[in-house]
């Protein structure tokens, strides 16, 4: 079945975060009980606010551009019977009627007032015999079709199941064409009210009182789809501006019997237009709320009136934003809440535990909490593709930037498919062991190099492969795109790649960043990848900027040289093998004016392996940063040369530039 509406899998994702979500519109009841009791996708009623449902199919007249106003249409059909009417009316043109079998007459469009010479009768209506049914559309070949002709209902049909004589649709009889007089008449007759949903959502736009507007994922209105884990979102409040009522398909029919009756039936329908307006989301009189949703930028919505009055309305009941130690039960009648808000990430969790408030959701956490030395100054800000910049200063020079997804799913997706794509596309090789006495024995590392750049003849290696797989060049083009607006990015230069790879858990240490020349920038797909990075102390205890890790400008960019130490956690930490980075001798000009080759170099570091301060003698190197990298997140660092240990807790892939 085609639909009108772009399927949910090509629409793109919002902006930013719902501020309030859950998982599921099921377990959005079950945390607020209330929200089960509504009617055709409408709660109402009670002390609740009205809030309303967008989910499953749309009209197509409903209109929503991703913008704060949503237009919509909410259609019913009626039936109503209208007593003390002629039970024989001539048609418009005097034709007489077509008598059925049994003494059934067949229903016609003609109007009920139109006897020649015969005054009109007074309009009386049976209020409650006014029936009210859902009206859903169906998309048929890109287009909206109405909805089937409305006969009567169950409770309608029961009523007259004795009846011996025959109800006819006129479908099944010839009959005249209605007339536009006759129609506008039966028009009149239709019902001026609506069913109570409707009226609820009308008397709230009478009262100037906002309604809230939640989003569900298969909700064809809408111009975006909600992120990966979010089943239903809060759109906030909404203000409905302006109501239009249509009725349409009026049609009447005479049920004989003892005591004949004329039903009507037709169709109404109400064109809402709801606007959105700040406020709602933090019950705290002193935030300023947002002037903005969610899924717009700021610069697309233009501030609101400040005369315009604040409403008082939250999008939740209280308790949900109440902290934990508000929570803590202190008498022996306990009322215990179905749930509670995290602030962080905004779902909507389910109260398992007694009063402890664990999320469910892994979204938007921030990384683990580590005690930094206190000569790291770190910062943090927003970065491209909706992840967060975390910068680490280290000293006045050495500078490591870590882009963190934060988890999110829409973060990964192009990460995950890249993991894949990788294995498959291209050769990595295993890394011979350097120090094995076996010349076929292979550490757990798999290692590939690529020269991305399109100007391969300016480059004074040729011995790099110039022929990349598109995932190669994909993953080029994700890392840049993601480690770039901050300081010297524009020198950050990725026309060689060095792609590594591993299966099992363990640590290296020694591992070099020589990046004094130009940034250099890593990406980590799959399992995540600890880093720490190290600092040299004197033998008395004072931290030498000078010599930061006792690099020169014209120390060679090593990765991971020979004399760094591997740590294989698979093998129960027992095994300890020494491991080369044969990598071929790429010319790079540092800072000095000093060509430094990328190459197997054993004296890349002066000294012996890294160890803690307070043991031995001379200088020693002590950790004072670690960052863990998860799947998707790049790391960029410049301005020196940095030694770091890298900490491996499964299958990973990391791309490094040089």
């Amino acid at each position: 079945m085609l639909t009108s509406v772009e399927s949910s899998s090509s629409k793109p994702l919002p902006l930013g975060r719902p501020r309030i979500w859950a998982t599921s519109r099921e377990e959005l009841i079950q945390i607020v009980p209330e929200f089960a009791q509504s009617h055709h996708d409408v709660v109402h009623g009670g002390p609740w606010m009205r809030l309303l449902f967008l989910e499953g199919q749309a009209w197509k007249e409903d209109r929503w551009d991703g913008g704060a106003v949503i237009e919509m249409s909410m259609v019913r059909s009626f039936t109503r019977s209208l007593p003390d009417l002629p039970t024989f009316p001539p048609n418009h043109d005097g034709t007489s009627h077509n008598s059925g079998p049994a003494g059934g007459t067949a229903r016609t469009h003609a109007s009920a007032f139109d006897f020649p010479g015969t005054p009109d009768p007074p309009i009386q209506v049976i209020d409650q015999g006014d029936t009210y049914r859902f009206v859903q559309g169906e998309h048929i070949d890109g287009r909206m079709q109405s909805a089937s002709q409305i006969h009567l209902d169950a409770c309608t049909a029961s009523e007259h199941a004795g009846n011996e004589n025959i109800v006819l649709n006129s479908n099944q009889l010839p009959r005249p064409p209605p007339s536009a007089a006759s129609i506008a008449d039966l028009n009149v007759l239709a019902p001026e009210g609506g069913p109570p949903e409707i009226e609820a959502l009308i008397l709230a736009q009478t009262a100037f009182i906002p309604i809230s507007i939640v989003l569900c994922r298969d909700a064809e209105i809408a111009p975006f789809k909600l992120p990966i884990g979010c089943g239903c979102a809060f759109l906030g409040f909404f203000y409905i501006q302006d109501v239009q009522t249509k009725t349409e398909d009026v049609t009447w029919e005479v049920v004989p019997g003892e005591r004949p009756s004329t039903l009507l039936h037709g169709r109404k329908s109400w064109r809402f237009r709801f606007e959105w307006t700040p406020g709602g989301d933090n019950p705290d009189p002193s935030a300023s709320p947002c002037n903005t949703p969610w899924w717009m930028e700021a610069s697309a919505m233009s501030t609101p009136s400040p005369t315009a009055p604040m409403h008082p309305y939250t999008l939740l009941p209280l308790q949900f934003y109440a902290p934990p130690a508000l929570l803590v039960c202190t008498e022996a009648d306990v009322v215990a809440w179905k749930g509670w808000h995290c602030n962080n990430c905004g779902l909507l969790n389910m109260q398992r535990n007694l009063c402890f408030q664990k999320c469910s959701s892994w979204n938007g956490l921030q990384p683990i909490s580590v005690e930094y030395s206190d000569v790291v100054m770190c910062g943090s800000s927003d970065g491209p593709d909706g992840l967060r910049r975390f910068t680490y200063v280290l000293n006045s020079t050495h500078i490591v930037h870590h882009l963190f997804t934060r988890n999110r799913p829409e973060a990964q997706e192009a990460p995950s498919r890249l993991f894949n794509e990788l294995q498959a596309d291209i050769e990595l090789v295993p890394e011979s062991a350097a120090k094995s006495k076996s010349a076929n024995s292979s550490g757990p590392y798999y290692i590939c190099h690529y020269n991305v750049s399109a100007f391969q003849e300016h480059l004074s290696n040729s011995s790099l492969p110039s022929v990349a797989p598109q995932s190669v060049h994909s993953a080029r083009d994700l890392m840049l795109r993601r480690a770039w607006g901050y300081t010297n990015s524009e020198k950050l230069n990725a026309s060689s790649l060095v792609i590594r790879a591993w299966r099992t858990a363990g640590i290296r240490k020694g591992c070099l960043f020589a990046a004094e020349a130009a940034p250099v920038a890593l990406m980590c797909l799959g399992a995540d990848v600890e880093l720490t990075f190290w600092r040299r102390r004197t033998a008395a205890g004072r931290s030498n900027q000078a010599d930061y890790l006792g690099q020169t400008a014209s120390a060679p960019i090593t990765l991971m040289d020979d004399t760094s130490e591997d740590i294989d956690e698979a093998a129960g930490g027992s095994s300890i093998s020494r491991q080369t980075n044969q990598l071929p001798s790429i010319a790079i000009q540092s800072a000095s004016g000093q060509t430094a080759s990328l190459a197997n170099n054993s004296t890349a570091r002066t000294g012996g392996t890294p160890r803690k301060g307070g043991k031995g003698t001379g200088d020693a190197l002590e950790d004072i940063l670690m960052v863990t990298l998860v799947h998707g997140d790049v790391l960029v660092v410049h301005g020196g040369t940095f030694e770091y240990s890298i900490k491996r807790t499964g299958m990973s892939i990391v791309l490094f530039t040089s």
